[in-house]
């Protein structure tokens, strides 16, 4: 983040945050003067102003700045600001003010067009129009259009020179004004002196004052137009968030007992039940405790399939219930929903400026300035040195030209415009990013660390080896269920929804008794079960020979094998394993064709760990890692010069995700490892690795394209306004071309970025 900081030393208080909607900008200038104003208050330690986004964050330390304050200076810099509650409040402001400045645009440049169009025929025609009342009618018809039309461009110059400075408001204004001050000026001579009023210029014998009273009003007309063309373009940039702000209904049907009403929204506490019917929006994050269904939850997690929920299951709101009523218990509501962190989460990174845009407010803190002085560097060349009669005019029009067609709008809207809609697109695709330093970041990783359970693995055991070796089947999963269901080992769990799954039937186990890391035993119907390891078999004298060969092999593999016998003899042997994600074999490839480095971290033992890496094609396997010891080995990497991206999804990953430069937590991990990460990838397949390191890359490039085509219009544009090739190839800019071409400058940044909307995400493509 480029912030400003305050005068005033950094305490130990706890420090506050206030964002603000600014309203009233018309460039990256009037952002980066807001931030010095709020940077120079007493107690604000940071300040930075998003153009883009219209929005301010304030951090301050605790009790030291009040709400007031900070607006107060906001509007004596000469803009408006309102304090932003939520993100839907946010969202609310930022749609108002885009309207209302899209519909005074229009306006203004419905005016500018009509009259407008007329001046231009007038001037057009010269053998038509040469009596003096047709100058007077250019007069009449430019000047609404240049005081009234373009009082926008006029006011905001005004406001910056208060504050001793100078933005694209100068530019225009100056140009504008200057153009028909001149224009004016010859038809009052002319008019005053007739004998001036014939000679030649610009290399045509003309009747008449030289007035360009039809240059100035197109000034104003091209760039109101590409304004309202910038101010409609920008609108579509929060449509991630307006998309997930509409997901929330307004209302939730309330189970109170065997009643159902319709409420507000509101008044869903955490704990209520409610109904939800096939193809409604599920208003609240829950727990389902009745019917089974699926959702839709694309818009949230980027998971294009429908995803089954039955009872037991999280659902998220702002997801579609699609085929099955079902009832819910509400465990998140309001701002606490998981649709409501994701906004917070993106308008947060939106509020950021990546590093590279220190870049553009480099150079934008000195060009309006410096264009000023080439303006006048031009005007006293041609005053000196132009071949053109009259030298004045001359020198007017090509100073005008440079100050027109070099404004610095697309220079500041090269950065801002292009985080904004790569982290709205990757908050649609289930990547959510905390800042835009961190966006800069993830595209030039160079190794990703793993952890295996939860992350690269499902993250629950589950039966994948079944062999039986006496007895019956059923009988076998049935003794098996009874005797598992009274153990509270994970293992036990899996061992016992295999059971169910296979049609295993009900009864019921006394006499039990765990041995810790060993195994269980216990009586169904009068006979002795034993469950557990060979050696523990072994102590009760049971033969496992019937079992090794599978033992061994299911061993290497990576699973944890476990024997049951029955009345003494050893009947079936299960080979339990955390089975490999369906993506993580193809995400790791994904990866590695992109010439990064995959490491997978395991606090499993070297056997377990080392046959997973098999599975997924990791040559890299550390295993046996406590938490420190993950920390340690992020730090290794990193001293031997790697960028490196740690991806966890519990609470031992959160030391290694802090410490690592990008860490990025599964979505359906611990809060306490989202909490620690820069990026959550709510899909929860490793895809999501890959698509934000793409996507990245995609918008760094997007950015240095903006870039690019900014500092390259202006270097093409500048020798062409003051007319450095006029004499050796006749080629020239008048100020009515430099208008259009600044707002075509504008409108093509802003049109750039909004092609990362359709940037295409790797879990869809399969």
């Amino acid at each position: 983040m480029a912030d400003v900081s305050a005068p005033t030393p950094l305490t130990d208080d706890a420090l506050e945050t206030t964002d603000l909607n600014i309203t009233g900008m018309s460039c990256a200038a009037c952002a980066r003067r807001i931030e010095r104003q709020l940077g120079r208050t007493p107690g604000v330690v940071a300040a930075t102003v998003n153009f883009a986004t219209s929005r301010a964050r304030i951090v301050s330390t605790s009790n030291a700045v009040q709400t007031a304050t900070v607006i107060n200076v906001v509007e004596q810099t000469g803009f408006g600001a309102s304090v932003i509650t939520s993100p839907a409040d946010a969202l609310r402001a930022q749609q108002e003010a885009a309207k209302l400045e899209i519909k005074h645009l229009t306006q203004r440049l419905i005016v500018a067009g009509i009259t407008t169009v007329p001046l231009l025929v007038i001037a057009m025609a010269h053998a038509s129009f040469e009596a003096p009342i047709y100058k007077w009618l250019q007069v009449a018809l430019s000047a609404p259009v240049v005081f009234w039309c373009g009082w926008p461009f006029i006011t905001g110059a005004i406001r910056a020179a208060r504050h001793r400075t100078a933005d694209m408001n100068a530019l225009v204004a100056s140009g504008a004004t200057i153009t028909f001050a001149y224009s004016l000026w010859n038809l009052i001579t002319a008019t005053l002196a007739p004998e001036l009023a014939r000679h030649t210029s610009m290399g045509h014998v003309v009747h008449g004052p030289d007035v360009y009273f039809e240059a100035a009003a197109t000034i104003v007309l091209f760039l109101l137009g590409g304004r309202l063309l910038e101010a409609r373009a920008k609108g579509h940039m929060g449509d991630a968030i307006r998309d997930l702000l509409g997901r929330q209904p307004r209302t939730a049907t309330l189970v109170n007992g065997d009643e159902l009403i319709d409420v507000p929204i509101e008044r869903i506490m955490p704990d209520s039940v409610i109904l939800v019917r096939p193809g409604d929006l599920i208003p609240v994050d829950g727990v389902v405790t009745f019917g089974d269904t699926t959702t839709d939850e694309a818009l949230l997690t980027g998971e294009s399939m429908p995803v089954h929920k039955a009872i037991n299951d999280n659902v998220l709101g702002g997801t579609i219930n699609l085929t099955g009523t079902v009832r819910l218990r509400a465990t998140h509501v309001g701002l606490d929903t998981a649709i409501a962190q994701v906004v917070r989460m993106v308008q947060d990174a939106q509020s950021e400026k990546a590093p590279i845009a220190r870049i553009a407010d480099q150079v934008s803190s000195w060009f309006t300035p410096a264009i000023f002085a080439l303006a006048g560097l031009v005007f006293l060349l041609w005053m000196l040195f132009g071949t053109e009669t009259p030298r004045l005019q001359a020198a007017i029009l090509h100073a005008t030209a440079i100050l027109v067609v070099a404004c610095p709008c697309a220079l500041g809207l090269a950065t801002p415009t292009a985080i904004l809609v790569g982290t709205g697109r990757g908050a649609r695709m289930g990547i959510l990013i905390k800042g835009a330093p961190i966006l800069e970041l993830a595209g030039r990783i160079s190794t990703v660390v793993l952890d295996k359970t939860g992350t690269i693995t499902e993250g629950h055991p589950s039966v994948a080896k079944v062999m039986h070796y006496a007895g019956n089947q059923a009988e076998n999963l049935t003794f098996l269920k009874a005797v598992e269901e009274l153990s509270a080992h994970p293992v036990a769990a899996a061992l016992v929804n295999y059971a169910a799954a296979q049609g295993a039937n009900n009864l019921s186990a006394t006499d039990f008794v765990n041995t810790t890391g060993l195994g269980i035993q216990a009586t169904v119907s009068a006979q002795s079960v034993l469950i557990g390891s060979a050696a523990f078999l072994a102590q009760h004298g049971i033969i496992t020979d019937a079992a090794s060969i599978d033992s061994d092999t299911w061993s290497r593999d990576g699973q944890t094998v476990v024997l049951l016998a029955i009345n003494g003899h050893l009947t079936a042997a299960f080979g339990i394993a955390d089975r490999v994600k369906e993506t993580s074999v193809d995400a790791i490839q994904h990866l590695q064709r992109l010439g990064i480095n995959a490491v997978m971290l395991s606090g499993d033992s070297e056997r377990t760990a080392q046959a997973v890496g098999r599975m997924v094609g990791i040559d890299r396997v550390i295993a046996g890692v406590r938490p420190d010891g993950k920390l340690a080995q992020i730090k290794a990497l990193q001293d031997a010069g790697d960028v490196v991206c740690m991806v966890g999804d519990g609470i031992n990953d959160a030391p290694a995700l802090a410490q690592a430069d990008v860490g990025m937590a599964i979505g359906t991990g611990a809060d306490v490892a989202m909490e620690a990460s820069d990026i959550t990838l709510v899909r929860g397949d490793l895809h999501g690795i890959v698509d934000a390191i793409l996507l990245s890359r995609a918008t760094m490039s997007t950015i240095r394209r903006n870039l690019g085509w900014a500092f390259g219009y202006n270097i093409l544009m500048l020798p062409l306004a003051a007319g450095a090739l006029q004499s050796t190839l006749g080629w020239s800019l008048t100020p009515m071309l430099a208008s259009a071409a600044m707002s075509l400058s504008s409108v093509s940044v802003v049109v750039s970025s909004l092609l990362l909307r359709k940037w295409p995400v790797l879990g869809q493509r399969g």
